[in-house]
């Protein structure tokens, strides 16, 4: 029922055995795709840890991506499948799917290649009134896609939170000393997220999982995490902690209109901080720079304890150039 539990897990391989996966991986993907054309060709992309392998497919003239799964998420691509055709078909700003192919020991699911590129690697270029009306245009897509109706149940962001808190809480790292701080915080918050409104989440919407493709109309992909939740926790996912990016997030949030309170940023700082968690249980066996000290994780101690910090990670102190970012 809804995305299975494999899809909202981490299922990293350590990267020792990662290039013996993805070279299994290619030899069955390379099968499949030549039953489809014998002259089918296939370049691998984003090379990284992970069990899903992603390639460009050539087939004659045309150009598709495809995301290759273990066998076991047939039922987790198929409900991803599903729901996001209904989103396309509804006028979301989303890659219509075009096919799933089942094939032991793999799952192909194959979408159209989008020419552009990601708003993380375009925004840092952009000067602050042309990042201001990118964050204007990201808030429409989103409500776009808040507001599309899905005929199957899809699992709730809590049940995923729980079990990253529980994985966490479980596990042998003490991230740094500060685990059981994090812990008895986080925990004693849930009964506040459990009331929170519930609406359809993109569920691991970053800058990364937005391409901007033909007149920079921003798209949403990669939809593994798809769920039902907190409006705020797919916000939060989508503003940036950094200096230079506060003009986007300053445009998300007045094209989404809301004005949002101290109790709100509290909110918003522990969907942050679970997030973070999360990535550092993925990632524990090669931490990367941003996850691999006690400092970082201090400031995270903050940021979720403190609604005021929470804020100023992401947003202007008020001042005459905010008052302009507002319209005023």
């Amino acid at each position: 029922m809804g995305l299975r539990r494999e899809a909202a897990e981490f299922q990293t391989i350590p990267s020792r055995i990662f290039a013996c996966y993805t070279k299994a991986v290619y030899h069955f993907a390379m099968k499949a795709f030549r039953k489809r054309d014998p002259a089918a060709k296939a370049v691998q992309i984003e090379k990284g840890t992970t069990s899903t392998v992603k390639y460009q497919l050539f087939i004659g003239q045309e150009i598709y991506f495809v995301r290759v799964y273990p066998f076991y998420y047939g039922r987790t691509v198929r409900v991803m499948f599903d729901t996001v055709k209904q989103l396309a078909e509804q006028g979301c700003d989303v890659p219509p799917p075009i096919s799933i192919i089942r094939r032991f020991p793999f799952v192909y699911h194959t979408e159209p290649w989008i020419n552009g590129t990601t708003l993380k690697e375009s925004l840092g270029m952009l000067a602050g009134d042309k990042q201001y009306e990118a964050g204007l245009a990201v808030s429409s897509a989103l409500k776009r896609f808040r507001e599309a109706r899905i005929t199957h149940p899809l699992e709730p962001l809590m049940d995923r939170l729980r079990r990253t808190i529980n994985t966490f809480r479980q596990s042998p790292h003490s991230l740094f000393g500060l685990k059981e701080k994090f812990l008895s915080y986080i925990v004693s918050f849930f009964p506040v997220l459990e009331k929170r409104p519930q609406v359809l989440l993109h569920g691991d919407l970053h800058l990364k999982n937005i391409m901007l493709a033909a007149e920079h109309q921003p798209l949403f992909i990669d939809f593994g995490l798809i769920c039902m939740g907190d409006p705020l926790y797919d916000v939060i996912c989508l503003l940036e902690r950094n200096e230079g990016y506060k003009w986007f997030n300053r445009g998300v949030l007045d094209g989404l209109g809301v004005e949002l309170t101290l109790y709100d940023w509290r909110i918003m700082g522990c969907y942050y901080v679970i997030h973070k968690i999360g990535e550092y249980l993925q990632c524990i066996q090669s931490l990367p720079e941003h996850l691999a000290s006690r400092e970082g994780w201090e400031e995270r101690y903050v940021l979720l304890t403190d609604p005021n910090a929470m804020r100023a990670a992401v947003l202007f102190a008020e001042h005459p150039e905010d008052e302009w970012a507002r319209g005023s």
